[in-house]
């Protein structure tokens, strides 16, 4: 039996979002394939003293926790590297003894847990969820302005890390030039470029984010296109009948998913009919929920619906025509496409990252050009004026175009064991 150490940023049964569900989901397939899995993640509980570590079952998956309310730091290192959780890490690779260590997501642990499990010579595997290593506000997005970062700018770089410092950083170590934050961001770049020297192989769930990160410095030979499962019910989603075209966003309500785009189209398609229904936890900040609310409060068409369970989804899909995924940051590979195709709903989508990549413009959906909300309601009232445009994009979509979550877990067992036998 191959033994593997899963390493998430968090991980629990208490987690009920769509990620973690499917992250779960993934460690069962993986049983079924003969892996033996462990986890190590990060917790944040303020009654228990900083990096402690408590143990629990999740089903037959035993997940070891090491405790990191994240406070003050005394400088900015801290917030991405930490010994003491190298050293709980490497401690449990002792006990553990994996063939292989899955890097799922570094945040909350360690940026340095690459290079301690290659000192004990055991491969590694990566996946490429978002920009993280990249960027240290994690999507390129600047936290002020909500602009996109095309490129890596290390000058923009050290402006968005003031606003890092002021919200994490004690008031001692604020007091820095421009030119020593561009300092500590270079700094940071070296670092996780080092540590990422020592994995095996990188999984990126899209060509885009793939072909991104070659770019950014990674050697093409170890990074492969591997695009994440999803679990496709047995039976397919029926729609209920409605005489109006029903569009939704399912996701965080947050300014980097573009979320206030709709009610701005919405306002350059007065007297259209439709329907349309924010589905989502609010993560941002207080005022932009209450614009949204406004927004609902304004137009009797808006609907702001709140958190969904992941197992509501199917269901909530019977009563969606078109999903909206207006996003500010690239993506990569979105939950809510893939869910969209397996219940044959068509998606409107910004034009660029990983949307681009999974949406195809006039056949599985419509692009529009990212942050135009007059582009947005283009696409909307085109989507609601032509009926045979929305039956023949529904046609296009279908679970034939999504990977199922026993297949990934296949494609990434070969993964590992063709890594466990050259180690």
């Amino acid at each position: 039996m191959l033994r593997v150490l899963h390493c998430f940023h968090q991980f629990g049964a208490k987690l009920i979002g769509g990620v973690e569900q499917s992250a779960r989901t993934l460690l069962e397939e993986l049983e079924k394939r003969n892996c033996r899995n462990r986890v190590f993640s990060a917790k944040s509980d303020r009654s228990l003293p900083q990096y402690s570590i408590t143990t629990e079952r999740w089903g037959e998956i035993e997940c070891t926790y090491v405790n990191n309310v994240v406070a003050r730091a005394s400088s900015f290192e801290l917030l991405y590297r930490d010994l003491s959780i190298e050293a709980a890490f490497d401690k449990l690779l002792c006990e553990f003894d994996p063939h292989i260590v899955h890097f799922h997501h570094l945040s909350r642990l360690s940026t340095g847990l690459p290079g301690v499990a290659a000192k004990r010579s055991i491969p590694s595997v990566m996946k490429l969820a978002d920009f993280k290593l990249q960027c240290h506000y994690a999507n390129r997005v600047q936290p002020n302005t909500n602009e996109l970062c095309e490129e890596i700018d290390h000058g923009k770089c050290a402006d968005c890390l003031e606003t890092v410092m002021n919200r994490f950083m004690s008031n001692e170590n604020k007091l820095l030039t421009p030119q020593d934050r561009q300092k500590i961001v270079k700094f940071r770049e070296d670092h996780i470029k080092a540590q990422l020297d020592f994995v095996d192989v990188f999984l990126s769930p899209s060509r885009f984010l793939r072909d991104d990160f070659v770019s950014w410095g990674l050697p093409k030979s170890k990074v492969r296109y591997l695009d994440n499962g999803f679990n496709i019910p047995s039976s397919p989603v029926l729609k209920s009948p409605s005489s109006t075209v029903r569009f939704a966003f399912l996701g965080r309500l947050t300014p980097i998913k573009g979320v206030h785009l709709i009610p701005e189209a919405l306002t350059q398609l007065p007297g259209l009919q439709l329907r349309c229904t924010l589905y989502g936890p609010h993560e941002g900040p207080i005022s932009y929920r209450e614009g949204l609310v406004s927004a609902c409060n304004a137009d009797s068409r808006l609907h702001l619906h709140g958190p969904v369970a992941p197992s509501e989804i199917s269901r909530l899909f019977s009563e969606i025509d078109i999903l909206i995924l207006p996003s500010i940051w690239y993506e990569n590979s979105p939950l809510s496409i893939h869910e969209a195709y397996v219940a044959k709903t068509p998606v409107i989508a910004a034009d660029h990252g990983g949307m681009r990549e999974y949406v195809a413009d006039g056949h599985t959906g419509l692009l529009f050009s990212p942050g135009d909300a007059k582009s947005l309601a283009s696409a909307m009232k085109r989507v609601v004026k032509d009926a045979n445009l929305r039956k023949t994009m529904e046609s296009a979509t279908g679970a034939q175009l999504v990977s199922s979550k026993g297949l990934f877990a296949q494609k990434l067992t070969d993964v590992y064991y063709s890594l466990a036998t050259k180690s």
